[in-house]
């Protein structure tokens, strides 16, 4: 073999491993995008919902958060 044609096998063999890159980067992309609006439409819809429950039921979230606060003031304190 000369030189010329390593040096084309060599260009040939590195534009295709370029292609397959770009290729599982463009799938990766996507997937990722994907995911991200999966997530993101389930924080929304978990957002929407909580707000609605607190407004419906302003004292059951005073009183749950008040024993929250009440349960973890005990832990801090437990060997004091």
């Amino acid at each position: 073999m000369d030189a010329n044609a390593i040096k084309k096998s060599t260009s040939d063999s590195i534009e295709n491993l370029k292609n397959a890159a770009r290729s599982a980067a463009a799938g990766v992309q996507r997937n990722f995008e994907t995911g991200y609006q999966r997530t993101r439409d389930g924080v929304v819809t978990a957002g929407k919902a909580t707000h609605e429950y607190v407004h419906d039921n302003p004292w059951t979230v005073v009183g749950v958060a008040m024993g929250i606060g009440f349960l973890l003031g005990l832990l801090v304190n437990w060997r004091r």
